[in-house]
């Protein structure tokens, strides 16, 4: 049997797309209602290929005005010639060979386990580890991370990982990008770095957020670019990442954002700049306003250095760029 998640990263490749990356595109209702009838085990006498890629055992009963009548298993369809790419001749009788499925799945799962590098048991304990990490319960989450971390010291769960997020929706892909950066981060990284321009706003967040984590003062362009995202949660996201990095250079920025309209965003820059300027201020009165903070800063501009200035950064991606649940 292959895993419950695996078997739906099959299903999306098939059909569709996941968070991470795009599948082949979506089947029509016609596509879908031949693949259903393709289970009932139908006597044929032809193979139907069509447009959408679906291929189907079937016997034209009559064809008029170009549109074919077919027989297929207990019901009967109409298709078009336009529908069908090519219709294979033989002498199929469609029945189900019981020995045929059954090599057929002991192929793919011995695919599976090349291409995953885990068995079929393995995979299933890490995509229950990975439905764990869904708990609301924050104990659950991190003892279900933890178990993956501890699993990675007796396979290579990440190259599963690696394997299955571009199936993946949108709520498990952030979780499996963080259990990714605690295995190992090193590794992790080009995967992270990619997720901050990703259409779905909680995996650039958790992106920039593991950016920050990692102390990777390269990733600070990438970062700041954060500050002007369309959604909340990754500004927030950039400025905490931005003081994790001991980022002076986005004094600036947070100076200006202390005057920003939601509270959420001016009390984070106030506290990243106190983060950044403790020292400094641990000898004088902490500044409030924009006004006390520019004083303030007034004799340590040299230590700002190259200084990020909101107006000359560049969303990560476009607002019309991002992910809408249909």
């Amino acid at each position: 049997m292959m895993s419950g998640l695996v078997e739906q990263t099959h299903r999306r490749r098939a059909i569709g797309r996941g968070a991470f990356g795009e599948g082949y595109p979506m089947r029509n209702l016609m596509a879908l209602t031949v693949a259903a009838l393709v289970a009932s085990g139908l006597a044929a006498a032809d193979t139907f290929h069509l447009t959408t890629g679906v291929q189907f055992d079937g016997l034209i009963l009559k064809t008029e005005n170009g549109v074919h009548t077919v027989k297929a298993g207990p019901r009967t369809i109409l298709l078009r010639e336009a529908e069908i790419a090519q219709i294979e001749t033989n002498d199929r009788n469609g029945e189900l060979n019981m020995d045929e499925v059954r090599a057929q799945v002991a192929a793919e799962v011995q695919q599976l386990d090349q291409e995953t590098g885990l068995t079929a048991e393995q995979r299933l304990r890490v995509d229950e580890l990975i439905v764990k990490m869904r708990s609301a319960e924050s104990a659950d989450r991190l003892n279900a991370r933890d178990s993956l971390v501890a699993m990675q010291a007796e396979v290579d769960v990440m190259k599963y990982l690696e394997y299955i997020l571009p199936s993946l929706g949108h709520v498990d892909s952030p979780l499996v990008i963080e259990a990714m950066f605690v295995i190992d981060a090193l590794r992790a990284k080009p995967t992270i770095e990619a997720g901050t321009q990703h259409a779905f706003f909680e995996i650039r967040a958790m992106c920039i957020d593991l950016l920050g984590r990692m102390r990777d003062k390269a990733s600070m362009g990438q970062i700041a670019r954060g500050l002007v995202d369309a959604k909340m949660e990754v500004r927030l996201a950039a400025v905490y990442a931005l003081a994790n990095l001991g980022a002076k250079e986005a004094t600036p920025a947070f100076v200006e954002q202390l005057a920003a309209p939601d509270q959420r965003v001016s009390g984070a820059s106030r506290k990243a700049l106190e983060t950044l300027w403790q020292p400094e201020i641990a000898s004088s009165p902490v500044p409030e306003s924009v006004t006390d903070w520019k004083g303030f800063l007034s004799p340590y501009e040299a230590q700002i250095g190259e200084a990020i200035q909101l107006a000359a950064l560049e969303p990560l991606i476009l607002p019309e760029q991002e992910f809408q649940d249909e």
